[in-house]
């Protein structure tokens, strides 16, 4: 989708459903995998580490969509 936002690629076309649910699950996975290796690693503060490692991937993607829509 950043590359349709900037121009390059097919902008006047829809997304096709199999990109879409690629996007949706490589999102998933930045935000779970990180999550269960913090969980992994810190078992005693397994709640917080969570919390923050969620929190950051996702104001991290956020900031890459206002990023690359800004642009």
């Amino acid at each position: 989708m950043l590359f349709e936002v900037q121009g390059f690629g097919r902008e006047a076309a829809d997304p096709r459903p199999g990109y879409l649910a690629a996007l949706a699950v490589g999102f998933a996975a930045s935000l779970t995998v990180p999550a269960l290796l913090a969980r992994w690693l810190f078992p005693q503060q397994a709640a917080r580490v969570t919390v923050v490692v969620v929190t950051a991937g996702l104001l991290g993607a956020v900031a890459i969509l206002a990023v690359s829509l800004t642009v």
